[in-house]
């Protein structure tokens, strides 16, 4: 049966990889280019293939966006477990740099990842390191279809498929300049209520609390700076221009010199813990990135810990 699929005409390797595009992408022409219209023709035509040899509908018109049916996202999701398998098997043979795909938070990427990777035992070839900067739910549903091998997220996974490890946990505090407030340091609700203050517009749950801790008080956070990421958040302290929330682990970032941090901890909720999370069927492909995780947990774990200084 297996010897027969793979001599019909419609079934190749190419097909396949790009029914695996789309799927990723979302649709026939974020896959193939939104101006390049031969290559959209071109992929429409191998799904079109794909459809006749499996005998099933493959993709179905939405408004005007040609996208997978439930049908198509299934085989695509075999496939790419197939192409996922096939090239880690290439690259432990040719001891190439070895692809790791890790989603996270900004801040984490930032203050956690970024200084320790070198720490991380590496295979023979290295490592190339792919990020992706997500919210915890895309990173668990990217861990579930495979498109990433790690996740770093806060709280521990909602489904049984995935596996996770506690790193530990990380408090945002408070990061004051000194030129704001050059006299003792204030408390957290002080803080909040009377320096200008730079946020992040995402919703961030830190946000929240600090936005909720100024309602119950009759008071409007000073909201000086709404920033898109916390690296811009960071240089509104860095410049002398607001106070702002960020996680411990900034605090190597700052001059002591010329910043403060103090605890949030009488504003925010609990602390969630901070956990790697995993599909064991991606990790069962290969022995490498099994070493990874091992190495990982040992090594963030250790700076979380450290609180500050990785």
């Amino acid at each position: 049966m297996q010897n027969e699929l793979l001599f019909q005409k419609g079934v190749s390797m190419n097909r396949l990889q790009t029914l695996v595009r789309v799927a990723d992408m979302g649709s026939i022409a974020a896959a193939a280019g939104q101006d390049d219209l031969a290559r959209q023709s071109q992929f429409s035509h191998q799904l079109k293939d794909l459809e006749i040899s499996f005998g099933q509908k493959l993709t179905e018109k939405r408004g005007r966006t040609l996208k997978l049916t439930p049908a198509g996202t299934r085989l695509a999701a075999l496939m790419r477990e197939h192409l996922l398998a096939l090239s880690r098997f290439s690259e432990e043979a040719d001891d190439r740099a070895f692809t790791v795909r890790l989603g996270a938070g900004e801040s984490t990427h930032n203050w956690l990842l970024a200084p320790n990777l070198a720490k991380v035992d590496a295979p023979p070839g290295g490592v190339r390191w792919c990020f992706s900067t997500l919210h915890s739910e895309d990173i668990r549903e990217r861990l579930l279809d495979q498109r990433l091998d790690f996740g770093i997220v806060r709280g521990l996974p909602e489904t049984g498929r995935l596996k996770h490890a506690k790193l530990g946990t990380l408090e945002n505090r408070l990061f004051i300049p000194l030129s704001l407030m050059p006299g003792s340091p204030p408390a957290a609700l002080e803080a909040i209520t009377t320096l200008p203050l730079a946020l992040l517009e995402d919703g961030s749950r830190t946000r929240q609390d600090i936005e909720n801790a100024c309602f119950k008080k009759s008071h409007k956070p000073d909201l000086r700076y709404e920033c898109n990421t916390a690296i811009q958040l960071a240089a509104m302290i860095e410049n002398n221009l607001a106070a702002g929330p960020l996680p411990e682990l900034a605090r190597a970032q700052f001059d002591p010199k010329k910043v403060f941090d103090i605890s949030l901890g009488a504003i925010l909720r609990k602390d969630l813990p901070l956990c790697l999370v995993w599909n064991p069927r991606t990790l069962a492909m290969s022995s490498s990135l099994e070493t990874l995780r091992q190495s990982l947990i040992g090594v963030l774990s250790t700076s979380l810990q450290a609180k500050g200084s990785p």
